[in-house]
C-alpha cells in the first residue's frame, strides 16, 4: 500500500503505513480517506482522516462495518 498522505503519521507521531480512499458508489461525495497507522504504542489502527480510530487493524470485520456505516446514506 502506498503512502499517499504521509503528512497524517508525521502529525499525530506515528508511522503512517497508507492511505485508502473510500467512496460510498451511491454517493460520490460520501467518502474519505482512512489511513492505516501504527502508533507510539506500537499497535497498528484504521484511522479517520480526522483523525479518530476506526479498528485496530486485526479487526478487518469491524472497520468495513464502521466504514460503511458512516460513509452510509441517511435512513428516512
Amino acid at each position: 500500500m502506498q503512502d499517499t498522505h504521509g503528512d497524517f503519521g508525521q502529525a499525530h507521531g506515528a508511522i503512517t503505513h497508507g492511505a485508502n480512499d473510500v467512496v460510498n458508489p451511491a454517493a460520490r461525495a460520501l467518502e474519505d480517506n482512512v489511513y492505516a497507522v501504527r502508533g507510539q504504542d506500537g499497535l497498528c489502527w484504521f484511522w479517520w482522516s480526522w483523525a479518530e480510530r476506526i479498528a485496530i487493524v486485526d479487526d478487518v470485520d469491524l472497520a468495513a462495518t464502521t466504514i460503511a456505516r458512516v460513509l452510509s446514506l441517511p435512513r428516512g
